[in-house]
């Protein structure tokens, strides 16, 4: 093409300035789209934002309804009693395949930060806890895609932070993956597929519990921590 070679030297001159032009017409667009971007229903696709907190754990807990319901359970035992242990009284559902007991143990140790983690043969407490654990539920979530409704019931003789009473929202300023992974008090709990059907629920019949063992019937109790 013999006028190319004319028209690059003909423009060499104003290369630098088309370049500078091109540099704000990109900018301004940018700019122009801001208001729109910042719009966004999510916080997190925002142009210009910034969290309150440094902790992952309060910014995906906070703002993440597909997290709540997949690590919610686990992550109010790692801000509530680091350290730990917990019981999963089989046959269990968490134990059906290798993948399955792998996930369950993986988000205790990581999101509930557990001292020690037992599978125990306790059939009379894998079929349900035997009692009604509303009472005690401090932590409560709802059921979704991502993971079934869940609860959340610790001793009320043991300490805990003062949060909201309402289970579904009580972890939301609270909820943290920092700090000590050991609480220094002797705490445990056992894992269990409550049979009990949240209130609204539409899909699930049942609910993830996790209970603190001092709350069970010593029956129960007596089964799950031999």
């Amino acid at each position: 093409m013999p006028g190319l070679p004319r028209l690059r030297a003909a423009l060499a001159p104003y290369r630098w300035r088309l370049f500078a032009a091109a540099l704000v017409v990109a900018i301004a667009v940018n700019v122009l789209q801001f208001r729109d971007i910042d719009r966004e229903r999510y916080f997190e696709f925002k142009a210009v934002g910034q969290y309150p907190t440094a902790d992952l754990a309060r910014i995906t807990y906070g703002n993440g309804g597909w997290h709540r319901q997949r690590y919610g359970l686990y992550q109010g035992l790692g801000t509530l009693a680091p350290g730990a242990t917990v019981y999963i009284p089989t046959p269990s559902p968490y134990q059906v395949d290798r993948a399955t007991a792998d996930e369950t143990a993986s988000r205790l140790r990581v999101f509930g930060r557990v001292g020690r983690l037992e599978w125990v043969p306790a059939p009379t407490a894998a079929a349900g806890p035997g009692f009604d654990p509303t009472p005690y539920i401090v932590a409560s979530g709802v059921g979704g895609a991502r993971g079934a409704p869940w609860a959340l019931a610790v001793d009320p003789a043991r300490p805990r932070p003062e949060g909201p009473a309402d289970p579904n929202f009580y972890l939301r300023p609270l909820v943290t993956s920092e700090g000590s992974r050991d609480s220094g008090a002797d705490r445990s709990f056992a894992l269990i597929r409550w049979p009990h059907k949240r209130e609204g629920e539409k899909t699930y019949d049942y609910q993830e519990l996790l209970v603190e063992t001092t709350l069970l019937p010593p029956a129960l109790r007596d089964e799950v921590t031999r």
